[in-house]
């Protein structure tokens, strides 16, 4: 039994009337019912401890009112008062896309790879394996510069937007998408603009796909460059963006009559 008065269980408010209790897994409402109170102690409180507690008890449920309704689970976020995961799913989405603390929320897209979008999540946050980070978190990598410019220290801004790779592979990526001239100087930014571009709820799921596509594979060819030392040119990552993302799009939504032809020449012509 739990004292909400007491804050803490019965057992541990009153623990020499706990000893006296002969059912200890008993139920307040084995004990209060409608015609009283009905205890089945051992004995009768003798103790001056036993008084104490017993009239402090007494007190406590003298005037308690149970109802005999059985206890239920109620989703106030639901019309029925039934628990909906699209309902759930419709209030985080409806959710403004930057949280008071500055953290923006991610779309997360079924046609998406969940790695995908848990790396998008990540990154949004600063939480992926860049040289900057690992050094902050106290790791020994010798240096915090970037391993494809060699110019500027690899945070997680420069690594997926700024480096004059991914720079190069985000110019050709929305010239394709038919965006020319989009530039972004952090993730947030990025998530930001995809959250809200356009009035078409299909062809801004396309341009999440592709733009979550291409930050994966930039920090791809980043890792490749970095454990491999193999250096994929912008060109064939911005092919790869095309060719994967189809790939994603194709086998993962529902009734998509997408031709590879039309997709290489603009990513919304096949709709």
């Amino acid at each position: 039994m739990y004292s909400t008065t007491y804050e803490t269980t019965l057992k541990e408010s009153f623990p020499e009337l706990y000893k006296l209790e002969r059912k200890k897994q008993c139920k307040i409402s084995d004990r209060i019912k409608s015609g009283g109170i009905n205890w089945e102690w051992k004995s009768s409180p003798t103790l001056t401890t036993q008084l104490i507690e017993a009239d402090s008890l007494f007190d406590m449920v003298r005037n308690i009112q149970l109802n005999p309704r059985r206890d239920e689970w109620i989703c106030d976020i639901s019309s029925d008062k039934v628990f909906h995961v699209d309902v759930l799913r419709s209030k985080i989405d409806g959710r403004d896309t930057a949280t008071p603390t500055g953290e923006c929320l991610i779309n997360w897209i079924h046609e998406v790879p969940l790695k995908v979008n848990c790396f998008m999540w990540r990154a949004s946050m600063d939480r992926i394996p860049t040289a900057t980070a690992l050094l902050k978190r106290g790791v020994l990598i010798g240096t915090s510069i970037c391993s494809y410019c060699e110019s500027e220290d690899e945070d997680v801004n420069h690594v997926i937007l700024r480096c004059p790779m991914a720079a190069k592979v985000w110019e050709w990526v929305f010239i394709w998408c038919g965006l020319p001239g989009t530039k972004f100087g952090s993730i947030g930014e990025l998530v930001q603009f995809l959250s809200q571009w356009g009035t078409c709820p299909n062809k801004r799921k396309n341009l999440i796909n592709i733009c979550y596509g291409t930050a994966w594979l930039i920090w791809k060819a980043r890792c490749d460059r970095v454990f491999k030392k193999s250096l994929t040119p912008p060109t064939i990552v911005a092919d790869m963006v095309k060719s994967i993302v189809f790939s994603w799009i194709k086998h993962r939504r529902v009734k998509c009559n997408y031709r590879w032809a039309e997709w290489c020449i603009n990513p919304f012509l096949c709709m």
